[in-house]
C-alpha cells in the first residue's frame, strides 16, 4: 500500500491559522461572558431584575384603618410628609446613601376615599445611582408589596 502524499505546507499553515482564530474567538467570548457577569453582580450594569416581582393589592388596604381623603377636605398626609416617610424607610434599606433626590411624586386613588403616594427617589451623589419607588399610605406608613401573585 502506498503512503498518502505529504500535505503541502501552505494548506497546513492555513489550518493552523484557522485553529488559532477559533481558539481566540472562543477565549474572547468566554472573557466577555465573565466580564458581563461580574459587572451585573456588582451592580455596575444590570441585565437582570433585582429580586422577585412585587405585587400591590389594593384589597389589602381595606383591612387597614387608613384615614380617608375626600378632595374637598384637607389631606391627612401632605406630599412633604410622605417624602420624609419614604426617605426614612430608605435610610434603613440603603444606609450608605447620604442624600436622596425626589424624581416624582404621584397621588393615586386606590378605591373609594383611599389614596396613596408613589414617590420616586434617586441617589445621584454616591456613584451607585440607586433608584427606588416607595408607596406611602395616608397614615405615613409604607405600603410593602407581597411577592405572591394572587390567582383570580
Amino acid at each position: 500500500m502506498n503512503a498518502p502524499p505529504p500535505i503541502p505546507s501552505a494548506p497546513r499553515r492555513k489550518l493552523i491559522n484557522v485553529i488559532v482564530i477559533v481558539c481566540g474567538v472562543i477565549s474572547t467570548i468566554t472573557l466577555v461572558i465573565l466580564l458581563v457577569g461580574y459587572l451585573d453582580r456588582e451592580g455596575i450594569i444590570m441585565f437582570r431584575k433585582n429580586g422577585p416581582r412585587a405585587y400591590f393589592y389594593p384589597a389589602d388596604l381595606k383591612s387597614m384603618n387608613l384615614p380617608p381623603w375626600y378632595i374637598t377636605n384637607a389631606m391627612p398626609l401632605t406630599p412633604d410628609q410622605a417624602v420624609l416617610s419614604a426617605i426614612r424607610h430608605l435610610s434603613t434599606k440603603h444606609p450608605n446613601v447620604v442624600s436622596w433626590d425626589v424624581d416624582s411624586i404621584d397621588l393615586r386613588k386606590e378605591f373609594d376615599a383611599t389614596w396613596t403616594y408613589s414617590i420616586s427617589l434617586i441617589d445621584r451623589r454616591s456613584g451607585r445611582y440607586e433608584f427606588e419607588v416607595i408607596k406611602v399610605l395616608m397614615d405615613g406608613s409604607i405600603w410593602t408589596p407581597t411577592t405572591k401573585r394572587l390567582e383570580r
